[in-house]
């Protein structure tokens, strides 16, 4: 029986070795505070990757059916469709922390230090998002999130206000390109912002409400293999912040997975089935 465990732990430890090396970063975000694309402190003692919408519940008006409450309270928008003000808020908030001189578009209160610790409270965020949902990224009424067009002119007056050497932003930017060009230019666009230092807000939407797949994990991505903690989405924003590539067994080719943010969280999406669904409404908002 000893025996037995110990060939089977060899066995699994020379699996996990294995699938390691296959495994490679292809780009990702070089951020000046470890791992973290955003640091932010809960208070519970929790430590986030940047926001989450579900932050405002506590502030949504109660007694009124979803529809009243999207058009009378900003807070249930923000709570329930605000994943793009969070992506958007989120990117500003990361070029700032990265490049010395540049500014936020809101006058925040961030503790004096964050500059240099790259951490910020749960309070001082959500006052930072408040103040930006604001001024630059609200969501109207009845519309089921941050319009697109409202995220392109938002980020544009940012960089240009900070004199960056990247004004230009696209939703679509390769969105008459043929399928598998469009595909791999896509791809190539991705990599080639992560490498300048450039978060990638991107948008899932199905009309047919199928479901794109979020994984905890590189390895639950690359077998997908659900667990309770990964998650779906049907139509949301999110930010990538790397790119991975692997080898695959059966056919040879190469294959990427993204990994993202979202609700605070790191996640990964296989990238061929998110390319399944570009479109002008499932794209990425390119950056040059």
């Amino acid at each position: 029986m000893v025996l037995y465990m110990y060939n089977w732990m060899i066995s699994y430890l020379f699996y996990i070795s294995r699938e390691k090396v296959k495994m490679q970063k292809a780009a990702k975000l070089n951020s000046n505070f470890s791992d973290h694309y955003l640091n932010v402190a809960g208070d519970n003692g929790a430590s986030y990757y940047g926001g989450n919408q579900g932050w405002w519940m506590d502030k949504v008006m109660t007694g009124d059916d979803t529809k009243r409450r999207l058009i009378k309270d900003k807070y249930y928008r923000l709570a329930r469709i605000g994943c793009g003000t969070i992506a958007m808020s989120d990117v500003e908030l990361y070029l700032t922390l990265q490049n010395r001189g540049y500014c936020l578009s809101v006058s925040a209160s961030f503790d004096r230090d964050f500059p240099e610790t790259g951490l910020c409270k749960i309070a001082a965020y959500r006052d930072y998002i408040e103040q930006m949902y604001a001024t630059k990224y609200a969501i109207p009424d009845v519309v089921a999130g941050l319009h697109p067009s409202a995220m392109k002119k938002g980020l544009v007056s940012f960089l240009t206000a900070n004199h960056s050497p990247y004004t230009k932003v696209k939703w679509s930017r390769y969105g008459k390109a043929a399928g598998v060009i469009r595909k791999q230019k896509i791809l190539s666009e991705i990599e080639r912002m992560l490498n300048a230092d450039i978060p990638v807000v991107c948008a899932y939407h199905s009309f047919a409400r199928k479901e794109i797949r979020l994984y905890t994990s590189l390895q639950n991505a690359k077998e997908n293999f659900m667990t309770e903690a990964d998650g779906r989405v049907t139509s949301h924003y999110m930010t990538i912040i790397g790119l991975y590539q692997y080898s695959d067994e059966q056919s040879g080719k190469d294959k990427y997975i993204l990994e993202v943010v979202s609700w605070g969280r790191v996640y990964y999406i296989d990238y061929d089935r998110y390319a399944k669904k570009i479109d002008y409404f499932s794209n990425i908002l390119s950056v040059y």
